[in-house]
């Protein structure tokens, strides 16, 4: 099973698919680790996602045009966090064609031949208010303590997916302060943890955890190879 992790597209969808088709591999699925940039209506795109320029995915939502890969994504920071809820709610796991949401403390269990690749997700980034369970306006974009406790329940997996990586994890000056991410790693034990948002690549073992976990630039990919539940670097 060939895979392919991007992370932090901001919307651009095609340059996306783009980059990816330029490497002449064909991945049998995109595994997309958070800000990918769901925005069906274009005037509802944050203001950090317009600093990086346009969007196209209202382009494929509007015209029901299918992904031109299989793709599997929890969001991040920059997503339109209400509508991917209100689809969810409404038994939409398969937003438009080709793309699929994995909700927070779910499994994917994703089958190509014999192998079968069972990956969890954990979207939305760090808040210690709506952690602690203080909700706001902007609550919809943070991960929660039930999120995360449900998370941790459904025993070993092979992958695991977020925006953020465990608390104590420093790249440069930007240490992460996000809390329960290494108390899923621990009862989940993942083969490989894969996140973005840190605008840093990098693979590396938690020393919290001693798992081992990929990091991803912004609009970065990278391709990987799962075979006999096991991950290598293509």
């Amino acid at each position: 099973m060939l895979i392919c992790f991007a992370s932090d597209t901001f919307g651009n969808f095609n340059q996306l698919f783009q980059k990816i088709e330029s490497t002449g591999i064909n991945p049998d699925w995109v595994i997309h680790v958070g800000s990918l940039g769901v925005w069906p209506d274009p005037r509802r795109v944050d203001r950090a996602t317009r600093k990086r320029g346009e969007t196209d995915f209202h382009q494929y939502y509007l015209n029901t045009i299918p992904l031109p890969y299989k793709t599997l994504f929890v969001p991040g920071k920059h997503e339109d966090h209400k509508w991917i809820k209100s689809m969810y709610k409404k038994q939409y796991i398969e937003l438009i064609p080709n793309l699929h949401y994995l909700p927070s403390g779910y499994i994917k269990n994703i089958h190509i031949g014999e192998d079968n690749l069972k990956v969890l997700g954990l979207g939305g980034i760090f808040s210690p208010k709506t952690y602690n369970g203080e909700l706001s306006k902007n609550s919809f974009a943070h991960y929660t303590k039930q999120e995360v406790e449900k998370a941790c329940s459904p025993g070993p997996i092979d992958l695991f997916i977020s925006a953020e990586t465990g608390y104590g994890i420093q790249f440069g000056n930007i240490k992460s302060q996000a809390l329960g991410i290494n108390n899923i790693c621990f009862a989940t034990r993942p083969k490989l943890h894969v996140h973005g948002h840190y605008n840093h690549s990098e693979l590396y073992i938690n020393p919290t955890t001693s798992l081992f976990s990929l990091s991803l630039s912004y609009g970065e990919i990278k391709f990987y190879e799962f075979t006999d539940y096991t991950f290598r670097p293509v």
